[in-house]
């Protein structure tokens, strides 16, 4: 919600003091309290990044209000869009019972000390749901849109950061193995390279473990929830239970750790195949076939130059359409002006603005939705002035097809020019 609103930096000290806090509380309180401890650690660790998301509340950028409101539907609701996340820990909790009776039988105590440092280094794992996190706001507003070109352009980049945050999490975990068995007093005796062996191997699958999770994040975002409840199951409850007793028993230990690798792995060809079998090539792996439309996006870092480069792709673009002329010209105006007038709201802005233009070609008109990173401002309202760009002015009071809404933190501005 505070990401949603636009504050990264509040959600940012959010996450070190969740993390952080979970850590050394864990650490801390284990002398003390055994497991109990690291159970407390954690609840301590996710009560401090709430606490941390209240300075958002005080912070001038802040649009969110509290308003009471009751109501069982709505409850019911969001209980639907938070079931992904709640069946992977209930599948944890499972695992880890199944999993604690069968080693205990198989390799004994040294097994049960290495099985509760990969456990916990699988629940570690689930910031490996950062990416998805951080694309859900962006994903939600494009849906609504129907912009599928714009969902394909941050699901493709959201993959490679996903790949690439796997990587520096399995290199992390897999050179600071011993550290990492430290935190549970584990730095000496015939447990520690059991435990660091173990590491190593099931840290391999964070890769495979980040793209699961962004694959049924956005699988629920497009409102595909038991596609996306399915999948999130099948890795973590049968996949993390079945392939590491498999693994056991092919293998010994290390194909038990291994197990918690091909996890993911299968999981991912399973979801693929399925989407590819049910839905079709034209549909796959996206699932946008039914909001496809002709859209065209441009961004670019504004400046007066972009602004007016901008205005004339626009034109041409336009007119490339078969929209008359008169549509053009306005289209082409709006873009500029608009750019202007926001490089003229922002010229105390020292860091570069980015602008965004996404065009919906529709039967009977041209819809533009423009986006910037500049400061909040209605650049729609026909009362609000700006310095020798009164032109913008009398554009926005002739046309009464547009609109204003801040989105992650961003303008978003809509107006629509007809054909007629």
């Amino acid at each position: 919600m505070v990401y949603s609103d636009g504050d990264e930096l509040c959600n940012n000290i959010c996450y070190v003091f969740q993390i952080g806090g979970n850590i050394v509380c864990s650490v801390i309180l284990t002398k003390f309290l055994g497991m109990t401890g690291i159970i407390l650690g954690s609840v301590i660790g996710n009560g401090l990044g709430i606490l941390t998301c209240f300075w958002h509340f005080f912070r001038k950028k802040n649009t969110l209000h509290f308003v009471w409101h009751l109501s069982f539907k709505d409850f019911l609701l969001t209980s639907k869009y938070s079931i992904v996340d709640s069946s992977v820990y209930i599948c944890w909790g499972l695992m880890d019972f199944v999993m604690i009776g069968f080693i205990s039988r198989a390799y004994g105590d040294t097994g049960l000390v290495a099985l509760a440092v990969v456990v916990s280094l699988i629940e570690f794992g689930v910031v490996m749901d950062g990416v998805g996190m951080a694309m859900q706001p962006l994903i939600g507003t494009y849906y609504g849109e129907k912009n599928h070109v714009l969902i394909k352009r941050v699901m493709k980049s959201g993959f490679k950061a996903a790949v690439l945050e796997g990587l520096i999490a399995t290199g992390l975990i897999f050179v600071f193995a011993k550290q990492f068995c430290g935190l549970f007093g584990i730095g000496e005796g015939e447990t520690l390279e059991p435990s660091i062996a173990a590491i190593r191997i099931v840290c391999c699958g964070f890769t495979l473990c980040s793209v699961v999770s962004l694959t049924t994040s956005y699988y629920m975002l497009i409102d595909r929830i038991r596609m996306a409840l399915f999948f999130a199951m099948l890795q973590n409850g049968a996949l993390y239970i079945l392939l590491p007793i498999l693994g056991s028993l092919l293998f010994g230990i290390n194909g038990l750790w291994a197990g918690f690798i091909v996890a993911p792995l299968l999981t991912l060809i399973c979801a693929y195949v399925y989407v590819f079998l049910r839905f079709g090539k034209a549909n796959f792996p996206f699932l946008l076939k039914d909001i496809d439309s002709d859209i065209v996006v441009m961004d670019d870092v504004l400046t007066a130059e972009a602004a007016s480069a901008l205005s004339e792709r626009v034109r041409v673009c336009v007119e490339s359409h078969g929209y008359p002329a008169k549509t053009v010209s306005y289209s082409a105006l709006f873009v500029e002006e608009i750019g202007l007038t926001i490089l003229e709201k922002n010229k105390e802005m020292k860091k570069p603005i980015l602008f965004e233009l996404s065009l919906f070609f529709e039967k009977d008109s041209v819809l533009i939705v423009e986006r910037d990173s500049g400061e909040l401002f209605d650049v729609t309202d026909p009362n609000a002035h700006v310095k020798g760009l009164s032109g913008f002015s009398e554009l926005m009071k002739s046309n009464d097809e547009k609109a204003y809404l801040v989105t992650t933190g961003y303008n978003r501005n809509m107006i629509r020019f007809s054909k007629s």
